[in-house]
């Protein structure tokens, strides 16, 4: 029998030295969207200028408020992704102690 068996590790037991991008990856994730749905203009007309301000592409009003319906979507979305993995992550390590 070999002592290098690892098959019945446990994950407290999973060395992470040297992946620090996917411990901070859900948290980075999560302070991202929070930042851009707290900052992101609640009129569509001013995200109409802010796209034509940093772009110079000029959008109407309809399809800007259509763009901030989309992106308050895909924010929030990426924000309650964020959330259960970072609770996935402390659940799992409390169960193993």
């Amino acid at each position: 029998m070999s002592s290098s068996c690892h098959c019945r590790t446990s994950l407290r037991e999973t060395p992470t030295i040297g992946k620090p991008s996917k411990q901070f990856l859900p948290t980075l994730s999560c302070l991202l969207s929070g930042i851009v749905l707290a900052l992101m203009p609640k009129c569509p007309a001013c995200i109409a200028a802010y796209i034509a301000l940093f772009t110079g592409v000029g959008l109407s009003t309809p399809v800007a408020g259509y763009l901030r319906i989309l992106l308050v979507t895909f924010c929030s979305i990426s924000l309650v992704f964020a959330i259960s993995l970072i609770i996935k992550r402390r659940w799992l390590s409390w169960s193993t102690h």
